[in-house]
């Protein structure tokens, strides 16, 4: 199999089957290009479950992102709200 990004610098036209067909042909004639080896089931179902994996501890990572803000957030209020109760009492 040839990468399509360097099968298209090969093609002339509009897309087509046809068109592709002929581009296939000149790329493969082509020395420097390279092919890409087609994946088996269990190395496609590895990097399926490596993709979830980052894509999970991602999601664990923004929730524990917005809950220590939401509690800085919280302290904060605290705060205000003893210096607006300080400020009441003291006039």
């Amino acid at each position: 199999m040839i990468p399509p990004h360097l099968v298209a610098k090969y093609r002339t036209g509009n897309k087509s089957d046809k068109n592709d067909a002929a581009a296939i042909y000149e790329a493969s004639k082509n020395h420097n290009i390279y092919f890409v080896y087609i994946r088996t089931l269990e190395q496609q179902d590895l990097a399926t479950q490596q993709k979830w994996i980052l894509s999970h501890q991602s999601t664990i990572k923004s929730k524990r992102c917005r809950i220590t803000n939401f509690d800085v957030l919280k302290i904060r209020m605290k705060r205000v709200k003893n210096d607006i109760s300080l400020y009441w009492d003291n006039s």
